[in-house]
């Protein structure tokens, strides 16, 4: 599986080269992102440094456009332990109502921003004040007509967990979904569906998934969003999970509010019996202020139902033209968060050229 992920990108780098030394004469852009993150907490400091260049060139192509991207990530810890990854690398044909895009991308969809049920392909921690996330190897085609849009996709799968996923896909498999989503009163509704031929299910077992979306959004005075997913997981016995994401948003005198609540509902049955169900919520509440043309503070607060464990972070950023610097204070008793941990202190500084 990683000989053919390998060979796949080293296919897509050969072609995106190709294409930049083709487009020199035409729009060749560059960008270097450098940024530092430090958390001390735990009585410890964990000190991440980041240098991620990227090129991106676009010519036209048949009256369409094709646009070649690059994207690596060298990165160097507090143990001076140096990693470096391909973070993007895709090729993408547009035309006028459609694209079709091959390579590491990102994928992701859906209203909800602090607790994501249709969280299924990246690991985009809300409070990341960078966004960074891990990339998937895939084709993506989408067509829009007016206001609606037909998304479809071929995933090669490894055996990293994307998103809310429990169980990692087996390698050398081509997962397969898609997504449509149309105008409703003043809104949208969006269907998705996707499916993985083989999971790792237990340690010698294997099964299939198959998973379903349901989400919208419409604007009143305030804003009103949902996401519903069900995953159904198939093998001697039966695993089903049940999502579903209520939120809203209210801008007044520069103060943004965002609220949203998730439940999350893991069943078991084996032999067609009911083993195990149990219903987990959590509540999220976030708020942010623009002080003025530089300086912007924010607040998110989670509060976990079952357990009663309350997160919360307060973080103040200052944007130049290409500078962005953060100051946090964080206390993560019990809400998953792929970056934060107990209670500490978080600086980051971001540079773009």
């Amino acid at each position: 599986m990683e000989k053919l992920s390998k060979k796949i990108l080293f296919f897509t780098a050969v072609a995106t080269v190709l294409c930049y030394n083709s487009l020199a004469a035409y729009d060749l852009r560059y960008n270097l992102e450098l940024t530092s993150r430090g958390i001390y907490a735990r009585d410890s400091l964990n000190l991440l440094v980041s240098a991620m260049p990227s090129l991106r060139a676009d010519t036209p192509l048949f009256s369409n456009n094709l646009t070649a991207n690059l994207q690596a990530n060298f990165t160097l810890d507090q143990d001076f332990d140096f990693d470096w990854e391909i973070y993007r690398l895709w090729l993408r044909y547009a035309t006028f109502s459609s694209e079709a895009r091959i390579g590491r991308q990102r994928l992701n969809f859906g209203p909800a921003r602090l607790l994501r049920s249709l969280q299924w392909f990246d690991q985009i921690d809300p409070e990341d004040f960078f966004e960074h996330t891990s990339g998937v190897d895939a084709l993506l085609f989408r067509h829009f007509q007016g206001r609606s849009s037909l998304w479809l996709w071929g995933i090669l799968s490894n055996d990293r967990l994307k998103g809310l996923e429990f169980y990692p896909s087996v390698e050398k498999n081509i997962e397969i979904g898609g997504r449509f989503d149309f105008p409703l009163l003043d809104g949208y509704i969006g269907l998705t569906a996707h499916y993985r031929p083989e999971i790792v299910y237990r340690p010698s077992e294997t099964a299939e998934e198959l998973r379903f979306g349901l989400d919208g959004r419409w604007d009143f005075e305030a804003g009103f969003w949902f996401e519903a997913a069900a995953s159904f997981i198939r093998n001697g016995s039966e695993e089903d999970y049940s999502y579903l994401t209520l939120g809203a948003d209210y801008s007044r005198f520069g103060i943004t509010m965002t609220a949203e609540h998730f439940l999350a509902s893991p069943v078991t049955f084996i032999d067609g019996n009911l083993y195990k169900a149990r219903l987990r919520q959590t509540s999220a509440l976030s708020a942010s202020y623009t002080l003025d043309i530089l300086d912007e503070l924010g607040a998110s607060l989670y509060y976990e139902h079952e357990t009663d464990d309350i997160s919360v972070i307060v973080q103040w950023q200052r944007t130049y033209d290409h500078w962005r610097f953060g100051l946090g204070l964080f206390s993560f008793a019990g809400r998953q968060s792929w970056i934060f941990s107990g209670e500490g202190v978080v600086f980051t500084i971001q540079y773009n050229i």
